[in-house]
């Protein structure tokens, strides 16, 4: 069965599992050795299953002790299972008709459990019982691609029984949610602070919007600094905010808290970054500053409003719309690779030359990436859309020139496809 497909499920936080209601129900394995009652990634699992259910659009979570009222979906009390596969079985279970009996999860590692199914109007029996009555869902096709980690990510489905699996555990969580497809500074040099920041918070009440509010302040304060002169100030604390922007995310993925407001985050970067360029071009004090710095600031943007209509358009992300790009994204136009690269310049204190330098970088990028724009947005017409194919064969520039080579040898050209049209009367139409 296709339980993934990530040419057309691409978005992720988690699939869309459907509209039917549902209760859920944490229920202990009595044929299993007791779950591991202590904390993983600085929550429990019980608070783990919790967060998961109700983000999957869980009406109430139960432990132990049945709601009475159906459709409910069993989880095993004890189990770290990937937000994916619970999706992935939930979809799968409401899309088909199981009103004569109880589902069973056969997990990535081939044994039947973990997850359940139970009609409406159905008893919570134990997980033996279902074991023998239940039909299974197979979950080893679930693909381990993540879009909103741009990699593709193992599926976690562990049960810790102790305290060194638990950190074996904790481990895994960690290294799960780190994204792919970044460039050179947030691949190389910010994932080991990242990391070792993340391990200190997850027993904290520190929270990811705690985080993301420390890093725009600080961003804040770089451009400040930057505007008053204090240039070397400015750059390290802008170097010091890309692995605490990382931070954020990381803790929000392993310990499940998510807010509405991280989705603001990413705005908050844009002013700072812009604001550091108007900082540094203050500081230089001369209309060409200025000038470098709207154009590196326009080119950024631009660059992002071209990478946001390809989000809302296909649904993907064109930094990992294919191989050219995420290899690319490893050297892009960046905010942590124009301020890397700044670090030369300042080094030698030639600001003015180093401002240069990353306008010029800016602009490239943008025409490299309005390039691979213009081809993967073709790519996806051609794939979803007759119509938008036919009008790219008919209207390719080869194509032109072929038939205007025919013409000029004396031969007729062909005419070959005929670009679609709109229906008559639909364009102006009130």
């Amino acid at each position: 069965m296709a339980l993934h497909d990530p040419q057309t499920a691409r978005r992720e936080s988690v699939p869309n599992p459907g509209p039917t209601a549902f209760r859920a129900l944490i229920l202990p394995d009595q044929t299993l050795p007791a779950p591991f009652a202590g904390r993983v990634a600085g929550i429990t699992i019980a608070q783990r299953q919790r967060r998961q259910l109700l983000r999957l659009g869980a009406e109430s979570v139960h432990e132990g002790e049945n709601p009475r009222r159906g459709p409910v979906l069993l989880i095993e009390a004890g189990l770290i299972a990937d937000e994916r596969l619970l999706a992935a079985f939930l979809a799968e279970v409401q899309s088909r008709s199981w009103s004569r009996g109880p589902a069973m999860a056969v997990g990535p590692d081939g044994t039947p459990g973990g997850l359940a199914w139970l009609p409406a109007g159905l008893a919570a029996p134990d997980w033996a019982q279902i074991r023998r009555e239940a039909e299974p869902v197979d979950l080893s096709g679930v693909d381990t691609y993540s879009p909103e980690r741009r990699r593709r990510v193992p599926l976690l489905w562990q049960r810790p029984e102790d305290a060194a699996s638990a950190r074996k555990a904790a481990s895994a969580l960690l290294a799960a949610a780190q994204k792919g497809c970044l460039d050179w500074p947030a691949r190389f040099v910010h994932p080991p602070i990242e990391n070792a920041a993340v391990r200190l918070l997850w027993p904290t009440a520190v929270t990811p919007n705690m985080i993301s509010v420390l890093a725009f302040l600080l961003g804040l304060y770089a451009a400040w600094c930057f505007a008053t002169g204090a240039l070397w100030t400015g750059l390290l604390i802008a170097l010091a905010v890309g692995p605490i922007d990382g931070i954020d995310g990381k803790l929000a993925r392993s310990r499940m808290e998510f807010s509405p407001w991280g989705d603001l985050e990413h705005v908050g970067d844009k002013i700072v970054e812009y604001a550091w360029f108007a900082g540094l071009a203050a500081a230089l004090g001369t209309g060409t500053a200025w000038a470098l710095a709207a154009l590196i600031v326009c080119t950024a943007l631009a660059e992002a409003l071209l990478g946001e209509f390809y989000r809302r358009m296909t649904g993907a992300q064109l930094d990992d719309a294919g191989r050219f790009e995420r290899n690319y994204r490893l050297v892009s136009g960046r905010r942590n690779t124009f301020f890397w690269s700044l670090l030369p310049f300042a080094w030698f204190d030639a600001w003015h030359a180093g401002l240069i330098a990353i306008a010029v970088y800016a602009a490239v990028n943008f025409f490299i990436m309005l390039w691979r724009f213009f081809v993967r947005l073709a790519e996806y017409g051609r794939v979803h859309s007759a119509a938008i194919a036919r009008n790219l064969d008919a209207t390719a520039y080869e194509k032109v020139f072929e038939d205007h080579g025919e013409q000029e040898s004396g031969g007729e050209a062909s005419p070959g496809p005929r670009a679609a049209l709109p229906p008559a009367g639909s364009l102006g139409a009130p």
